[in-house]
């Protein structure tokens, strides 16, 4: 399991799960102190590639993916993003942070 997971581990609820942005920082922040390897920052990428899955505080299971377009960005801004799958057919962007649903 990759270390930075214990960073989405944490958040009590779905509404408290960490942006992109946070959870590259905090990666970061924690290379620089030692607790991390370099290496670590890779595996940000690797494990939403994979499609890692993990238990939040509350008991929700969280599968990191990869790949999403969002509806909620501009129509002229469609690229693929990462999201979290927060339940069945529901998904929260990990840049704007709304809730979506896949449609197909």
């Amino acid at each position: 399991m990759h270390k930075f997971l214990e960073i989405i581990a944490r958040s009590r609820s779905i509404e408290s799960l960490p942006s992109l942005k946070s959870i590259y920082k905090k990666v970061k922040k924690k290379i620089t102190e030692g607790e991390y390897g370099k290496d670590e920052l890779q595996a940000v990428d690797q494990a939403f590639q994979e499609g890692a899955t993990l238990k939040i505080e509350d008991g929700t299971v969280v599968q990191l993916l990869s790949g999403i377009i969002c509806a909620s960005h501009s129509y002229y801004e469609k690229k693929e993003t990462f999201a979290y799958r927060i339940g069945e057919n529901k998904y929260q962007c990990l840049t704007c942070h709304r809730t979506l649903r896949k449609y197909e």
